[in-house]
């Protein structure tokens, strides 16, 4: 066998070596950009899982709906009671009065 022979082979085969290098090179030259990208947002996504850990926590401190319903209608009774009170401190008022009216018209009626 002669090596004239085997040169279109040669060439073939460097050809298709080339081109599948160029092919490569073509499909992997947007891995380093797309993997530092995917590395950014893998930083990010833990960033926001730690934001939202953070905010789960401090909702856990707040009421929730039946508890602030349950607070609403314990200021309603409050609420209710202190009118009452209110009332019931006029009253006492009132009949402070009738009794310091009295205590002087009798003192008046002494002297």
């Amino acid at each position: 066998m002669d090596l004239q022979d085997l040169m279109p082979w040669l060439s073939a085969t460097a050809l298709i070596i080339s081109l599948g290098t160029s092919v490569s090179t073509f499909l992997t030259s947007g891995a380093k950009q797309n993997s530092k990208k995917i590395a950014d947002l893998d930083e990010a996504a833990k960033a926001l899982e730690s934001r939202v850990q953070e905010i789960e926590t401090e909702m856990r401190h707040l009421p929730d709906k039946d508890a602030v319903h349950r607070l609403e209608l314990t200021l309603k009774d409050m609420s209710a009671e202190i009118i009452k009170i209110g009332t019931s401190a006029e009253q006492s008022a009132r009949t402070t009065a009738r009794v310091e009216a009295y205590l002087l018209e009798q003192n008046k009626s002494r002297a």
